[in-house]
């Protein structure tokens, strides 16, 4: 299991920086964001490391998918720590700022705009010209053999550049190092909200009625398991047609379609499409490791869509089937 796991964040790490990890974008607070995993960055880093927040309150709203920044936060905390040799500093700092035809010009690959400036700095012992122009490149590491990957900051590049944003480091040895990350910024303030307990289905969960498709055998075989574990009833079938047919000639009705993206005949956006013209109450949670015919911007899913990435645990299924199911998640 340990090892399946590690194979697993090694392949997550590669698809991040190649920048085809899949992103469940939604307006968010980045102010919020910091400040919520600071403890988790705190338990991490060693304690005598001081931990600065310097956010700048003046709307620091982003579209985002929120984990893959902490992911970003985390991977720079740990850089950070093993550049720290002995009692420092590590400042998370925000600014909301206009990056005009100048400032584009001085950082190619940005564009004129309003930008929220997410800036990492610590007081370690900064790096050299030569170790600068590798930091990004997967598999490059400084540290002893066995002691990193070599992925945590082509990690952060690739999220970084899959938001659609921009990032900077500026370090001299004894010095430091600072790493600033420009996202274009978010006026609209609409952030996802609870749903109230009154909306939530009243009905048990476990009496639910699934519809899989997947043309993989075993994975079918494995997702099917998993539900009818947790108490739903299920149909599986290996492919879009056959889930036509069910739901369309057959008029058979089910409550969730859960979906691979990737399949014969038509993707799994492409299907639920069709489906939900003769049931429009259906919802549906697709699966995928890498949907590259998705229709998506960039290997992003937009708000309301709900997207489980393989590998997944059976808890993780349950949780997100649950979630939806009770209101928490609609249809796409």
């Amino acid at each position: 299991m340990n090892a399946a796991g590690k194979a697993r964040d090694l392949t997550r790490q590669l698809l991040t920086f190649g920048r085809k990890q899949v992103l469940s974008i939604v307006t968010i607070d980045l102010n919020a964001v910091v400040s919520g995993f600071r403890d988790i960055i705190r338990r991490t880093i060693r304690e005598d490391i001081e931990l600065v927040l310097d956010l700048d309150a003046a709307s620091p709203f982003i579209k985002a998918d929120s984990g893959q920044v902490e992911q970003v936060l985390l991977n720079l905390a740990v850089n950070a720590q093993d550049a720290i040799s002995a009692q420092g500093t590590i400042r998370i700092s925000t600014e909301r700022l206009f990056m005009d035809g100048e400032n584009a010009r001085i950082h190619p690959g940005l564009m004129e705009g309003d930008y929220i400036l997410l800036a990492f700095a610590d007081s370690g012992c900064g790096m050299n010209d030569e170790t600068l122009s590798h930091i990004f490149e997967p598999f490059f590491t400084t540290k002893q053999t066995g002691h990193g990957t070599g992925l945590g900051l082509a990690t952060v590049y690739g999220i970084v550049k899959q938001h659609g944003g921009f990032i900077s480091v500026f370090s001299r040895p004894g010095e430091g190092t600072i790493f600033k990350m420009y996202f274009p910024a978010c006026d609209r303030c609409d952030l996802p909200s609870a749903v109230p307990a009154s909306a939530a289905s009243t009905e048990s969960v476990t009496t639910a009625r699934m519809l899989v498709v997947e043309d993989n055998q075993m994975v079918r075989e494995m997702v099917v398991d998993m539900l009818t574990e947790q108490g739903y009833e299920v149909v599986s079938v290996s492919d879009p047609l056959q889930a036509l047919e069910c739901i369309e000639q057959r008029g058979e009705r089910f409550e969730m379609l859960v979906s691979d993206v990737v399949m014969p005949y038509m993707s799994g956006p492409q299907m639920f499409e069709r489906l939900s013209v003769t049931q429009p109450d259906l919802k549906v949670l697709f699966l995928s490791g890498y949907p590259s015919s998705i229709d998506v911007h960039s290997g992003t899913l937009e708000e309301g869509v709900n997207f489980l990435a393989k590998p997944f645990s059976a808890l993780e299924l349950q949780q997100r089937i649950r979630r939806i199911l009770d209101g928490g998640g609609g249809a796409a």
